[in-house]
C-alpha cells in the first residue's frame, strides 16, 4: 500500500479548493498536515521513534552513497541494501553505490559515529537531504536496514527519526542439525529469517546421539552419510558474515557421543557392572581425550567465529534417575573418581574430575582466541576443589531440582549467563509435530517470558527471574529433533516464524507493539518473510566527473550523532546495551495500531500522538500561506505520483 503517496494526493486535492476558496493572504494551518504517521508495524519495535515533516522514499534514481572514511566497513551494507531495494520491488534496477560523493534528496547515506553512547550494534535514520542512517557500527548500519526493509513493505516512504539499539548482545537460534539433517541452504534461509529479526546467533549442534554432521578430515569414520563439507560450511560461514550472524559449532561430550561411539566403542564409559553407557565416553582414557581434542581443535579452526560451545549436559544422572548401579556416579565408575584424584588431588571429588576434563578443552580453545560456551547442568562453584573456568559462557535450560544453583547464583559466582529456557524457548519436533507446554509457544514468549526469565525447577516447578543488577548477555530459542521425522524442513521453517517473531520482540528490549499476541501476530505477519538472498560482491564507485565538483560527502550536520527528539519522554537512556533489562525505561510508547492509520494525517499542535501509528509522533509544526501551501503541496504530490509511477508495484512477501 502506498499509504504516504495516497496522502499527499488527498492533500493535494484539498490544497486546491481551498485556495480557490479563499484569498491568497489567508494563511492555511498546515500543522495537521507537515507532521507524517509512522511505521504502521515493526518487528521489533524500536526504542525511540520522533515524528518528523519530510519523507524520504526510493525512487529509479537512488544511490546508496558510503562515507569514505568507511568504506572498508560499508560497503558490504551498501551493496546488500541496494539489491534489496530492486528485490523488493522499491527500485526496478539495482540501484548504484557510490564511495562519497553530493547525497542527492532520494539518496541513501551510510556512516559510522556513535549512537546511544556508543552502544554496539546502536542506529539511527532520519530524513535530512535523502536519508541519512548513521550507526555505532556495521552490525548497526545493518539493523537499520533492516527497520527501513520492514517499514518499505507495508509504507510508500519513510519519515520521522528512528534512534535503536538491542537491550541484549546475543539474541540467538540454537539448531539440533545432528539428529535431523537440514540442507546448507534451508540454514541459510533459517540465518535470513533470523536477521530479518535482528537475531544475530546460530548454535549448530553437531553431533547426537543419530549422527555427526560436518565432515572432518581428522576424523572421517565418524562422519553421517547426510553432511556439510567443509566447502558448504565456508560457504555457509560467509551468508553469516554478510547478514551479520555469529556461528558456534557445538561439539557435545562428554554425553550424547553415541553416534562417534559407534565407530569407537572401545571408549565407551563401562561401569561397575559391566554396562557400557553407549552415549558417554570414558575421559579417564587418554585416547579418547586426545580423541575429542583433535576433533574439537579441527572444528574449532574450521569456524572462525569468536565462540565454540562444548556440551557437558546430561552425563551425571538426573535426580529422578537415582545412584543405582547403571548411572554415573563414584561407585559406579570408580575410574573416574581416581582420574579425578590423580589430575586434582587428594579429596577430589567425581564431579572434580569432570570440571578438569572440561577445563582442558577450554584452555585449549584459548589458544585459538575462543571463548567456550556449556550447558549449566553440572556446575558447582564452591563444591569440590576445582571450578569450570569463569572464562566460560553458561547456558540455563534446566534447573533439576533445589539442590542445582539457580542462574542467580551462577551469575554471583562470575559466570557470565545465557537463558535457554526449556520451559518456554524449546522449539521441539516429536511425534505430533511440535512438542507443547503452557508456555512452549509464540504466546507463552511473548505474554509471559521475559529473557531474565529462567527456570525455576523442573517439571513445571516455576520460574527464577534474574535480578536486573545481575548480567545477561541474551538468550536463544532452541530447535530440538527429537524427532526427526515428525516435520519436514519446510514445516520448520513455516512454525518456526511465529517463534522468532515473539522471541525477537521480547529479547530486543524494546516497547511492545500491542499487549497481546493474538494483536500482535498479524502484525508480525504483514511484515512477511525475509527478503531474498544477496550474494553479490561489493563495488563502490567513484563519483561521476558530473557530480564530483560539489562536496564529495554529506553534510556532517545530516547524520546526527545524538537522538533527534527533543522532548524529554523520548530522550532515550545511556544504560549499557549488554546490561540493560527487557524492563527498562523505553524512550517511546507505542500507540494504537488501528487500521485509521493510513487516513490519519499526524499529530495536531497540541503534540496529541497519532492513533494510528506504532510510537509516539512530534508536534505539528509551522503555518503556511495558502497559496504557498498548495505550491508546496502541489509538488509534494507531483513527486508521490513519480514516485508511484517509478517504482514497481510488485513486492515478494
Amino acid at each position: 500500500m502506498r499509504r504516504v503517496s495516497q496522502k499527499f494526493a488527498l492533500l493535494v486535492a484539498v490544497s486546491v479548493a481551498a485556495c480557490t476558496a479563499v484569498p491568497a493572504s489567508i494563511a492555511m494551518a498546515a500543522g495537521e498536515l507537515d507532521t507524517l504517521p509512522g511505521p504502521t508495524a515493526l518487528l521489533p519495535n524500536v526504542q525511540s521513534f520522533q515524528a518528523g515533516t519530510d519523507a524520504w522514499g526510493p525512487l529509479p534514481g537512488t544511490k546508496v552513497v558510503v562515507d569514505p572514511a568507511f568504506a572498508d566497513a560499508l560497503g558490504q551494507e551498501a551493496t546488500t541494501l541496494a539489491h534489496e531495494l530492486a528485490a523488493e520491488g522499491h527500485v526496478a534496477a539495482v540501484p548504484d553505490t557510490v564511495l562519497g560523493g553530493p547525497v542527492d534528496a532520494d539518496d541513501v547515506f551510510l556512516t559510522l559515529g556513535g549512537i546511544h553512547g556508543d552502544a554496539p550494534e546502536a542506529y539511527q535514520i532520519t530524513v535530512s537531504h535523502g536519508l541519512q542512517i548513521q550507526a555505532t557500527d556495521a552490525a548497526g548500519t545493518f539493523n537499520a536496514t533492516r527497520t527501513l526493509l520492514q517499514i518499505l513493505r507495508n509504507d510508500d516512504a519513510y519519515s520521522g527519526t528512528v534512534t535503536d539499539w538491542p537491550a541484549y548482545a546475543q539474541r540467538g537460534v540454537s539448531l539440533d542439525m545432528a539428529r535431523k539433517y537440514y540442507s546448507p541452504e534451508w540454514a541459510e534461509q533459517l540465518m535470513r529469517s533470523m536477521s530479518y529479526r535482528k537475531l544475530n546467533t546460530l548454535h549448530l549442534h553437531m553431533n547426537e546421539n543419530a549422527g555427526f554432521r560436518i565432515e572432518s578430515k581428522t576424523h572421517p569414520e565418524i562422519v553421517s552419510a547426510e553432511h556439510w563439507s567443509q566447502d558448504q560450511v565456508r560457504e555457509l560461514l560467509a551468508t553469516a558474515k554478510r547478514y551479520h550472524i555469529e556461528v558456534v559449532p557445538d561439539v557435545d561430550t562428554p554425553a550424547h557421543l553415541d553416534h562417534v561411539l559407534l565407530t569407537h566403542p572401545e571408549w565407551r564409559l563401562k561401569l561397575q557392572n559391566g554396562t557400557a553407557l553407549g552415549s558417554h565416553i570414558d575421559y579417564s582414557i587418554p585416547e579418547a581425550r586426545a580423541f575429542v581434542k583433535e576433533l574439537v581443535g579441527e572444528m574449532a579452526d574450521l569456524f572462525p567465529g569468536k565462540y565454540f560451545h562444548l556440551g557437558g549436559d546430561e552425563f551425571f544422572p538426573a535426580p529422578w534417575q537415582g545412584n543405582g548401579p547403571d548411572t554415573v556416579n563414584k561407585n559406579s565408575a570408580p575410574q573416574l573418581l581416581d582420574f579425578a584424584v590423580d589430575k586434582v588431588g587428594a579429596g577430589a571429588t567425581i564431579f572434580d574430575g569432570y570440571e578438569w576434563y572440561m577445563n582442558d578443552l577450554i584452555a585449549m580453545l584459548k589458544t585459538k582466541n575462543k571463548t567456550a560456551k556449556v550447558w549449566n547442568d553440572d556446575i558447582y562453584p564452591g563444591e569440590g576443589i576445582l571450578d569450570l573456568d569463569k572464562s566460560a559462557e553458561v547456558e540455563g535450560w534446566i534447573r533439576w531440582n533445589n539442590s542445582k544453583p539457580n542462574a542467580g547464583e551462577l551469575a554471583d559466582a562470575g559466570y557470565n549467563i545465557v537463558n535457554a529456557n526449556g520451559d518456554y524457548l524449546y522449539f521441539i519436533l516429536t511425534g505430533g509435530g511440535v512438542g507443547t507446554g503452557p508456555n512452549k509457544n509464540p504466546e507463552g514468549i511473548y505474554e509471559r517470558w521475559t529473557p531474565r526469565r529462567f527456570m525455576g525447577v523442573a517439571g513445571n516447578g516455576g520460574d527464577y527471574d534474574l535480578p536486573e543488577d545481575k548480567p545477561l548477555l541474551g538468550a536463544h530459542l532452541s530447535i530440538w529433533s527429537d524427532d526427526p521425522t515428525a516435520m519436514t524442513e519446510q514445516e520448520v521453517e513455516t512454525e518456526f516464524l511465529a517463534w522468532q517473531d515473539s522471541f525477537s520482540q521480547q529479547l530486543w528490549g524494546s516497547p511492545k507493539l500491542v499487549a497481546s499476541y493474538a494483536e500482535f501476530e498479524p502484525l508480525a505477519r504483514s511484515l512477511g518473510a525475509a527478503p531474498a538472498a544477496v550474494t553479490a560482491e561489493t563495488n563502490l564507485l567513484d563519483p561521476t566527473p558530473e557530480t564530483t565538483t560539489p562536496a564529495t560527502t554529506a553534510p556532517a550536520t545530516q547524520a546526527p550523532t545524538t537522538p533527534g527528539p527533543t522532548s524529554t519522554s523520548n530522550v532515550p537512556s545511556t544504560t549499557p546495551a549488554d546490561t540493560m533489562g527487557p524492563e527498562s525505561s523505553a524512550a517511546t510508547t507505542p500507540g494504537t495500531t488501528s487500521s485509521a492509520s493510513s487516513s490519519n494525517s499526524g499529530s495536531s499542535s497540541s503534540g496529541s500522538s497519532n492513533g494510528g501509528t506504532l510510537a509516539e509522533t512530534g508536534a505539528a509544526a509551522g503555518w503556511l500561506p495558502g497559496a504557498a501551501g498548495f505550491l508546496l503541496l502541489l509538488g509534494v504530490g507531483v513527486l508521490a505520483w513519480l514516485r508511484r509511477t517509478g517504482t514497481a508495484s510488485s513486492r515478494s512477501h
